[in-house]
């Protein structure tokens, strides 16, 4: 019995191995396809800003699904086109939200290329991007351009966009809520951009008078919440008495 199993697991594995490269050359089929739509949609400007951020989001989760979609070259184009193609948009005017879901985006597609083992730094610098409070988790004198390495190709992120990023997001950090900006850093983190020193001091003011306002509001719902309860247990005590009598 011993034996007869051996044989079928051992007849088995070769299937089970094979339908997973099948698979994971049948996702590599889809993101080379997607990648090559999307691309042709960049190059031709045609994508709002949302839209950037929801194509980047989608190959960035599809690229972890497969190990053969870091070696195409359509993904290395897409790269490299996605990172640049921000200088087309008119940052300065755009919604803060959509902005965010960008770097969002953006910061996903270098964890991914992290994942694929093709960018060790990327990867240490989305854990040390848990809370942001450490200005080398921001590349803070890494150089002059922030790049990861696709598939053997750097792509680099230009410095003029990085500065009308940073600009647009600056003047309205103050009014974003504590989650926002807790991403924010945790994206900036993964991205590794060499931020100015004064940019990180104000991002981590903001986020710290924006979780302190969080605190300070749940703390006044709890009270609030209980001086209700223990005035709803007043008001049945009242009427209880008052049907006694």
């Amino acid at each position: 019995a011993t034996a007869v199993a051996t044989a079928e697991g051992s007849q088995q594995q070769p299937t089970i191995t094979t339908t997973s490269n099948t698979a994971s050359a049948a996702t590599a089929q889809l993101v080379h396809a997607l990648v090559v739509r999307c691309t042709a949609l960049l190059l031709g400007r045609r994508l709002s800003l949302r839209g950037l951020a929801g194509m980047g989001w989608a190959v960035g989760v599809m690229l972890k699904c497969t190990a053969h979609s870091a070696d195409l070259i359509a993904v290395r184009l897409w790269y490299d086109t996605w990172s640049r193609c921000l200088s087309h948009y008119d940052v300065a005017a755009a919604p803060v939200s959509e902005l965010c879901d960008v770097l969002s985006a953006w910061a996903e597609l270098q964890r991914s290329s992290a994942g694929s083992g093709s960018s060790e730094g990327v990867g240490s610098g989305s854990a040390a991007g848990g809370d942001g409070s450490s200005s080398s988790c921001y590349g803070l004198g890494s150089g002059s351009e922030s790049a990861s390495a696709v598939g053997g190709l750097a792509v680099e992120v230009d410095r003029r966009t990085r500065t009308r990023v940073l600009a647009r997001l600056a003047p309205v950090l103050p009014s974003l809520p504590a989650p926002r900006l807790s991403a924010l850093s945790h994206h900036l983190a993964t991205l590794r951009w060499p931020l100015p020193p004064a940019w990180v001091q104000w991002l981590e003011e903001c986020r710290s008078t924006a979780a302190a306002g969080q605190r300070a509001r749940a703390a006044a719902g709890c009270d609030a919440g209980g001086g209700r309860g223990t005035a709803a247990g007043d008001g049945a005590g009242l009427r209880r008495t008052a049907e006694d009598a």
